[in-house]
């Protein structure tokens, strides 16, 4: 497994819960601003987006501590 993959899941996830606690926060105005209705996204689906973005980001890290404590792997083949 790539030692990038760690950090690009957590970078990942974070952009993802920001996405959906910015939906959120705007969804909860009453100002016409309301963004969840009109990209036709339902609160349960911002909380959806939302976990799946914490599952990424938990991915990540975990992926990443068990990339620091793996032994180095001998690149050279012969």
């Amino acid at each position: 497994m790539p030692h990038a993959l760690g950090p690009i899941l957590r970078i990942l996830g974070l952009l993802v819960e920001l996405f959906g606690l910015a939906v959120l926060t705007l969804s909860g105005r009453n100002d016409g601003a309301d963004v969840g209705a009109r990209l036709g996204i339902a609160p349960n689906t911002i909380w959806a987006i939302i976990l799946v973005g914490f599952v990424l980001w938990a991915t990540g890290t975990a992926l990443n501590y068990l990339n620091r404590n793996a032994p180095p792997r001998d690149r050279d083949p012969g």
